[in-house]
């Protein structure tokens, strides 16, 4: 990884070393080395998950082997670890951010509405849809498929992506309600709750 950084230093990208063998089977009891936020692991890479998967299959690009590798896939699996993941993961994060001091300072910084409005809204359309989303993508998508209640928060978040002045919201305790109740209904309308 050190060889490759040291030709191509940006942009930084986060992965998961395996072999094909590797990609033809589930990934669930995969523990392989890493590269996240700058920093090498020998094993247990979150980022070998079905979702990295599944996105390998919907829209692989080869740079070296294979064009059409085998890759596995399971639709239910991918949809059960969606909504395991907003169980456990995002619904302590949103937690967090309403008991946790830190964290409820991190719930007013523009990074976080990102991470949280559209990180929610990525699993709900691999849940009811099937697809794995870019960001952006899931802002759009949310803006088409929920009340136009939310519209606010999902457009405060866009325009954050995308470097614009974001400016939907008074002030960011406002934006940090807005955000919280926001995730609250995307996870529980993806768990068949809202």
């Amino acid at each position: 990884h050190a060889t490759l950084h040291a030709r191509r230093a940006k942009p930084g990208l986060d992965g998961v070393y395996v072999t094909w063998q590797h990609l033809a089977h589930d990934p669930a009891p995969l523990s392989a080395p890493y590269h996240n936020d700058g920093r090498f692991g020998a094993n247990g890479g979150f980022a070998a998950n079905i979702v990295t998967w599944h996105t390998l299959h919907q829209s692989c690009v080869a740079v070296r082997g294979s064009t059409v590798p085998d890759i596995w896939r399971n639709d239910a699996v991918l949809r059960d670890w969606c909504r395991a993941n907003l169980r456990s993961y995002w619904a302590g994060w949103v937690h967090a951010a309403r008991q946790r001091p830190i964290q409820k300072l991190y719930g007013l910084t523009r990074t976080a509405v990102i991470w949280g409005v559209l990180g929610v809204t990525r699993l709900h359309a691999t849940i009811l849809r099937g697809d794995i989303l870019s960001k952006s993508a899931a802002g759009e998508y949310a803006l088409e498929t929920f009340p136009p209640q939310w519209a606010p928060i999902v457009r405060e978040a866009l325009a954050i992506r995308h470097g614009d002045r974001a400016g939907h919201f008074a002030n960011p305790w406002a934006r940090r309600q807005a955000m919280l109740a926001y995730m609250d209904f995307v996870m529980a309308d993806a768990q068949g709750e809202g």
